[in-house]
């Protein structure tokens, strides 16, 4: 039990190259894997030899992870290509322009090893006041989120990269940011389903390799946060959508759920609702190895068959985008990023968003 959670969890880290205490806490936890900040990125060189020094310390079997949406969210800063935003890529409404950013993004990711993205954004922006969603959506309709979705997930996952649609049930219709507050959403089941689900059904069915979900508490539903709700997670998401992938948490260190509960707390309620990733975004070492060694103190009681389901479903997701990728080599990075078509893709969308 102990061994396999920790193998189910990605972590932050502090610096430009990972401490002593990092790589230790990687090979001696088998940690799943490391997610990326800007405060991890310097260059397209240096986060090159990050992502193979990790690698190598681990064998080459960790997830590396990033935020690379576009717009407002994307942790790596020029000369990788500067994405547009969500409503830019929703006012052009092409499938096809889509699918070029998906793919485009994952063709610069893949050459500094990163080999997991947290895009694209599926939530529908159905609240004005909602600013943490905002120009990050494609937009407020529905059916056009769901097909430009699909399409940048094709796209992103056809150059090498593995997706993640988030933040499922939809957090597009709150006004409370999660990272400062738990956002609560009021409306039915049915009202979900008849906007927010949409996305994440075409999702499943684009094969979508992960969907994040989010801190969002939605009372006509289940009294629990989407992202420790088996009904959201197990019910809904696995049995009404019928999504077959991995099931990542949103960071838990975000306040919607830190109010109330450490890391190690929030982890084994995630795993026991039915995650399969629980991700803890800050950078100590030492404050990472504490809280494991609480959540295997004390590990949550999960029936065999789903803690075995849910190994699983993580050893498919490394079995098709890590086990025997190269690792990234930094003379090539640098030669690979930005792709030579990024400019005019981006100024396609910007004229067809504007047009419209």
């Amino acid at each position: 039990m102990q061994s396999e959670l920790h193998r189910r969890v990605l972590i932050g880290m502090d610096g430009l190259r990972p401490s002593a205490e990092l790589l230790d806490l990687l090979v001696e936890l088998e940690i799943g894997g490391v997610m990326l900040f800007k405060r991890n990125v310097e260059s397209v060189e240096q986060v090159a030899a990050l992502t193979r020094e990790l690698q190598s310390a681990a064998g080459g079997r960790l997830l590396i992870a990033i935020d690379h949406e576009g717009g407002r969210v994307q942790r790596l800063g020029p000369p990788f290509t500067q994405l547009p935003r969500g409503a830019d890529v929703g006012r052009a409404g092409s499938v096809d322009l889509a699918f070029a950013l998906g793919q485009l993004a994952a063709r610069e990711l893949s050459a500094v090893g990163v080999n997991l993205n947290f895009a694209p954004v599926v939530d529908v922006w159905t609240h004005p006041e909602n600013t943490v969603i905002g120009d990050r959506a494609f937009g407020s309709e529905p059916e056009a989120v769901a097909a430009l979705g699909a399409a940048f997930i094709r796209g992103h996952q056809a150059g090498g990269v593995a997706a993640c649609a988030k933040h499922f049930p939809g957090h597009g219709a709150t006004e409370t940011d999660s990272h400062f507050a738990l956002p609560r959403d009021l409306r039915s089941l049915d009202a979900f389903r008849a906007v927010d689900l949409i996305p994440f059904r075409r999702a499943a069915s684009a094969n979508v390799a992960s969907i994040m979900t989010a801190h969002v508490e939605c009372p006509e539903v289940d009294p629990l946060p989407a992202t420790l709700s088996a009904r959201w997670i197990r019910e809904i998401l696995r049995g009404e959508l019928g999504f077959r992938g991995a099931v990542l948490s949103d960071d838990v260190e975000m306040k919607a759920i830190a109010e109330k509960q450490d890391p190690a707390e929030a982890a084994r309620e995630a795993f026991r609702a039915g995650c399969d990733v629980v991700l803890v975004a800050s950078g100590s070492a030492s404050q990472h190895r504490a809280w494991l060694e609480r959540l295997a103190a004390e590990p949550p009681e999960i029936p065999e068959a789903e803690l075995s389901a849910g190994a699983a479903r993580v050893e498919a997701l490394k079995t098709e985008w890590v086990y025997g990728r190269p690792l990234a080599d930094p003379r090539k990075a640098g030669t690979a990023v930005p792709a030579p078509d990024g400019g005019r893709l981006v100024a396609e969308v910007e004229r067809a968003a504007k047009l419209a």
